[in-house]
């Protein structure tokens, strides 16, 4: 008799439990695929790649046979989104996390570019902590390099840029030499 009650308990507990899971799990039965519904609950937005490098120099810089006060290189530089499109790229200078200044070539080519007397003016350049020892270097405030796709989801890349700091003059050395 403790067997059939038992039994019977399990039973009315097991009947409104399976009505509840129906569904729960997968696809419907039957029919092999899901709504458009369903499927949109899923759909993640991926961010942006960046690939290739951006760095900076300033003070005596070589380039292809020539010297520069200063610029900025590109190596391969470019951004893509697995999932939709670019709608911005470049560089967020007073960290806003909004683009300050976009790249002037087809963001979804990879592209190796110096731009020769860059504006640092842009720019917050630091002072050396401790300016008297002969291996202080000026630094930039972060700044961020920025691809944004088309649902507006961002990839940052926050960087730092040093600067030579000129002891005789005092100050940072950054764009054309006041000698």
């Amino acid at each position: 008799m403790r067997t059939k009650v038992s039994l019977l308990i399990l039973f009315v507990i097991t009947i409104p439990l399976a009505g509840c899971l129906e569904g729960a799990i997968g696809v419907s039965e039957g029919t092999g695929e899901e709504s458009s519904d369903e499927s949109a609950e899923y759909i993640v937005n991926q961010e942006p790649l960046i690939y290739g490098s951006l760095q900076n120099c300033v003070g005596e810089c070589y380039y292809e046979g020539d010297w520069y006060d200063s610029f900025v290189r590109t190596r391969s530089l470019f951004t893509a989104d697995p999932d939709g499109t670019i709608s911005g790229f470049g560089m967020d200078w007073d960290n806003d996390f909004q683009i300050d200044w976009s790249f002037p070539w087809n963001w979804s080519e990879s592209n190796s570019t110096t731009i020769h007397d860059f504006n640092y003016t842009q720019i917050t350049i630091n002072s050396p902590e401790e300016p008297i020892h002969s291996d202080s270097r000026c630094y930039a405030n972060y700044i961020n390099l920025i691809s944004v796709d088309n649902q507006g989801l961002k990839k940052i890349i926050p960087m730092q840029w040093s600067f030579e700091y000129d002891e005789e003059n005092e100050r940072c050395k950054v764009g054309p030499s006041t000698n």
